[in-house]
């Protein structure tokens, strides 16, 4: 991939695959009906979010509990 955007989403995706459904669904059922007429920017919107916080948990949590095991175990 030569498109770092692309490129960090990839390093993160497992995360997001983890949450997308769970997460995803529920909102999209909850939330979507309070934006009538803009309904189908909804799931837009939650994509561009659950990115955001699956990137976030990939730098922030992830990233230092795999420097610790590898110090601890390596």
């Amino acid at each position: 991939f030569t498109n770092r955007y692309l490129l960090k989403i990839g390093v993160c995706s497992y995360f997001l695959y983890l949450i997308h459904e769970v997460i995803g669904v529920l909102l999209i059922n909850k939330l979507a009906s309070y934006l009538k007429g803009l309904d189908f920017l909804f799931p837009l919107l939650l994509i561009i979010i659950l990115i955001a916080v699956s990137y976030l948990y990939t730098l922030k949590i992830e990233k230092r509990v795999d420097k610790f095991l590898r110090n601890e175990f390596i």
